[in-house]
């Protein structure tokens, strides 16, 4: 499937196309209860201090939302961050090694060898 990037761009990217999907909190209800079944589980976040949003809706097709978390999106960045260190180890390894054969000064066996134990 080929995404239509104009259409994304005027739907998704426009913020003035979507509204809060919203939840009023009663005064009488258990605060405690709202907090650990939306706020805390990341479902949603307080807007003001009766009003929790969940996420948001096309305002011109309610059936379309846009969740404020997603599980799957969530474990993709999760996977980005750990790897984000592995490659910045691997690209500086990599040019300090380039660093080191451009010099000459050493036999290229002796920096594969100390590159060896280093890393």
């Amino acid at each position: 499937m080929i995404m239509n990037l104009i259409q994304y761009r005027k739907y998704f990217i426009n913020i003035n196309n979507w509204e809060y999907i919203k939840i009023k909190i009663k005064y009488n209800t258990s605060v405690h209860l709202i907090y650990t079944k939306y706020i805390k589980s990341g479902l949603g976040f307080w807007l003001n201090n009766n009003t929790i949003t969940l996420g948001y809706k096309l305002k011109t097709n309610n059936s379309i939302i846009r969740p404020i978390y997603n599980s799957y999106r969530n474990k993709k960045i999760m996977r980005i961050n750990d790897a984000i260190p592995k490659i910045v180890l691997k690209r500086e390894k990599l040019l300090l090694y380039i660093e080191f054969i451009k010099k000459k000064t050493i036999p290229v066996e002796i920096i594969n060898h100390i590159f060896n134990i280093a890393y």
